[in-house]
């Protein structure tokens, strides 16, 4: 048997034979019969408990530039290829300037530095192709308050808790003044699950393959848009006519998260958690549009995957402006392709998710879905959907911004429907 064979189940012998021979794992690997279903997840279990519990985890700087996006810039990032990856952090500053007038943030403030956000991995598999709105948004559902916010605790506690690295990790102000600011971002773009749950994860001590890490920044007229015009995917929205922002410098700098020096069996092969290396931790965004109102206007999820929330922009904002939160919706609804309702609800109930989640309430037109608990299972392409049901005027150009969070197993995506794209109506 191949050595990955041996390392998935090194965890299990060393588990269940208290005194095993010198050769326990040799005679493990000559058996006539393959590994039970059970015994493979009892392995992977072991080895990632024992992973967690004695590698050791490394930061690493693996690039930074500073540069003027005149013409926008696609940045291309090599990850170093050592370790079990968990993930990246990229820090983002930013010089910002204003000729005239004020800037005055908009609801996605600065998640929208980072405009698309994409991985791809050793074996050509897209794991994340999505927003830096989305990422923020699933970074602060997971932790459990909007993402890298410092708590306000009480006011006259006698230590100075609260707001001592804001401006190093993260500050755009509600007011962009003519005197301009500096202002500072910070993702987390993840591969595995968390740093204890290694599905997604990615072994990368590997000869002969390539991965990449793809970060598209907003240009100036992306960061900054007229006081009438669609705010969704910018930076700052200008607060009157004549107005004109510009991004002078963007410095960006990559850090690599990994586990490196793992634990090994018997017979020197690192154990390694291969379910949890054979699952995809996948973030993935779309646009939809074609709403009617009064319609159900169909989501659908794709098949062979395991969906842990969902996030829908609904973007019928007119002027420049949204309307408010859950007055354009009658309705959302999970349904199944047999037409029964798994929920149905009026449109403020995401905002107990939500609240639920983060104890804040998610940003103007955001909707949060969760299903982390019991994640929404597909087999069929289309055999569960999310319905929309618009309430009032669908303004030109409405569409819906959609955010997945999923898994899905490697060796299932090949026969697989992608995603929906474009326009479903």
């Amino acid at each position: 048997m191949s050595k990955l064979r041996n390392a998935m189940l090194g965890g299990v012998a060393a588990l269940t034979i208290a005194t095993a021979p010198a050769d326990a794992y040799y005679d493990m690997s000559s058996a006539a019969s393959p590994p039970t279903t059970a015994q493979i997840k009892a392995a992977n279990l072991a080895n990632r408990q024992a992973i967690v519990q004695s590698a050791l985890k490394k930061q690493q700087q693996i690039f930074s530039q500073t540069f003027n996006p005149t013409a926008g810039v696609v940045l291309n990032v090599q990850p170093r290829y050592a370790g079990l990856i968990l993930g990246f952090y990229v820090d983002v500053r930013a010089t910002l300037t204003l000729g005239t007038n004020n800037g005055l943030r908009t609801q996605f403030g600065g998640s929208n530095f980072i405009q698309q956000v994409r991985f791809d991995d050793l074996s050509n598999n897209t794991r994340i192709q999505t927003t830096g709105w989305h990422l923020n948004a699933i970074n602060s559902a997971k932790s459990g308050k909007p993402y890298m916010s410092c708590s306000t605790i009480n006011t006259d506690y006698p230590v100075g808790y609260g707001e001592v690295f804001t401006a190093d990790i993260a500050t755009v102000p509600a007011t962009l003044t003519t005197a301009g600011a500096t202002v500072a971002m910070l993702f987390w773009v993840p591969l595995a699950y968390s740093e204890v749950d290694l599905r997604g994860a990615m072994w990368a001590n590997v000869v002969n393959a390539t991965a990449q890490l793809q970060l598209t920044m907003a240009t100036s007229a992306q960061a900054f848009v007229a006081h009438t015009a669609d705010p969704t995917s910018a930076v700052y929205q200008y607060d009157s006519t004549g107005a004109t922002g510009v991004i002078s410098s963007y410095t960006v700098t990559v850090h690599q998260v990994y586990y490196d020096q793992l634990p090994t069996d018997t017979k020197g092969n690192q154990l390694l958690p291969v379910i949890d290396l054979s699952t995809l931790y996948m973030l993935i965004n779309t646009t939809v549009s074609g709403m009617v109102t009064g319609n159900d206007y169909p989501i659908p999820y794709a098949n062979f995957r395991s969906f842990l929330s969902t996030i829908v922009i609904y973007d019928n904002q007119t002027g420049g402006a949204y309307n408010a939160a859950g007055t354009d919706i009658t309705y959302w609804e999970l349904q199944t392709a047999n037409f029964t309702n798994i929920f149905k609800y009026p449109s403020w109930f995401p905002g107990v998710f939500a609240r639920d989640a983060i104890w804040e309430d998610f940003p103007l037109g955001m909707y949060y879905f969760d299903s982390r608990k019991k994640p929404i299972n597909t087999i069929q392409f289309g055999n569960q959907q999310l319905i929309l049901n618009p309430k009032g005027t669908v303004n030109t150009g409405a569409n819906a911004l959609v955010g997945w969070e999923m898994f899905a197993i490697t060796n299932s995506l090949v026969g697989a429907a992608s995603l929906a794209g474009g326009g479903n109506g």
